[in-house]
């Protein structure tokens, strides 16, 4: 049976969808995978006080005034070689998920306080 559609509802329940995709897409991911995306310059680096997939939304729906207040802060740009040095270690816990062109990446470490 085929209901009629309701674009209002679709308007509104598609964060939500988009929030459920990034949500599925987000795993854990280790330094070998995400150096070729670094040395293009398309690794950002997501700071452990913000919730990856809530940044993944915000980026993916070109929310300029979340995406600027989180840079002004610190908590979101590209990934700064001190911290991708740290990374190579292979003692982090990153997590990253795909909004292209970019690769967001955090570090879930409990020590990762000391390196943003």
């Amino acid at each position: 049976m085929n209901l009629p559609r309701d674009p209002e509802n679709e308007q509104r329940d598609a964060p939500m969808d988009r929030w459920a995709m990034f949500l599925g897409q987000t795993a854990p991911i280790g330094w070998a995978q995400i150096e070729p995306f670094f040395a293009r310059g398309q690794v950002i680096h997501v700071g452990s006080s913000l919730d990856l997939v809530e940044v993944a939304v915000a980026v993916a729906e070109d929310d300029k005034s979340r995406v600027a207040a989180w840079m002004s802060a610190g908590d979101f740009g590209l990934l700064p070689t001190e911290i991708a040095r740290h990374w190579v270690s292979g003692n982090s816990d990153l997590w990253g998920v795909v909004v292209t062109p970019w690769v967001l990446v955090q570090d879930r470490s409990p020590s990762d306080s000391s390196v943003d």
